[in-house]
Order: C-alpha cells, then sequence, then structure tokens
C-alpha cells in the first residue's frame, strides 16, 4: 500500500479506495451517497484492471528488449565467425576481404630514398667563400 504512495496514479487510486471504505463503515450514516460510492466502486475496479494491464505492457516491453539485446550480441558473433571463415578461405592477402570489411595483408610500400644535394665546395672550410685579391 505504501509502495503506491510514490506515484500520482497510485496514490489517487488509494485515496479513493479509502473514501469508499469510509462511505461504506459509516452507511447508515449517509444513506443517499450509495449510489455514488457504487459508481465510484465500479470506477476504481476498472482503474486496476487498466492498471494491471499497463503493468503487463511494461513487463512485456522490458522482455521484448531483453530479447533484441540477445538477438543483437548473437548477430554480432555470427557476423565476426562469416568474416572469419572468408578469411580463412580467401586467404589473408586476398582483396576481396575488403568486401567482408577486413583489411588484407598488403605489402608496406618503400618510400624512395632522397639524396641531399651535393653543396658547392664541400671541405673547404667554413662559412662564405673570399674574393679574389
Amino acid at each position: 500500500m505504501q509502495e503506491e504512495l510514490k506515484t500520482l496514479p497510485g496514490w489517487q487510486l488509494t485515496a479513493d479506495e479509502k473514501a469508499v471504505d469510509r462511505v461504506r463503515e459509516s452507511l447508515e450514516l449517509t444513506p443517499d451517497v450509495e449510489r455514488h460510492r457504487t459508481a465510484l466502486d465500479q470506477h476504481l475496479t476498472e482503474m486496476k484492471k487498466v492498471r494491471d494491464q499497463q503493468n503487463l505492457h511494461i513487463a512485456n516491453k522490458q522482455a521484448a528488449s531483453q530479447q533484441l539485446a540477445r538477438m543483437l550480441t548473437d548477430g554480432r558473433e555470427l557476423a565476426t565467425r562469416l568474416r572469419r571463415v572468408a578469411g580463412a578461405n580467401l586467404g589473408l592477402k586476398n582483396e576481396k576481404l575488403v568486401q567482408f570489411g577486413i583489411a588484407p595483408i598488403r605489402k608496406r610500400s618503400r618510400k624512395p630514398v632522397v639524396l641531399p644535394p651535393p653543396q658547392e665546395g664541400e671541405g673547404a672550410g667554413s662559412g662564405p667563400p673570399k674574393p679574389a685579391a
């Protein structure tokens, strides 16, 4: 009963139930209220049915979400197996592996060796050239 007080619809339902119970206890004091009490009692019964139905939908939604998560994990595992089998059958160097999302093993391209340009007067000394006298 205390859990129902935490949520607004539960609180309203509990308060309405208490009102019906109070009317039942003092029925001899308020005989003209019976019609309204009966209507409220029927309404509360319908509200409980709808609440139970809502809880069922929440549970079904949670179960469906869990099932979908399991299926997603299984699908990823199956896709990984497919890629690995394709890699084993085609070979690790085959370019068709790209179709399966696998990078084939390729030779490394070598960088061309660039030689520095020769400098004038190499080894003749350092500094600027001296003018001829």
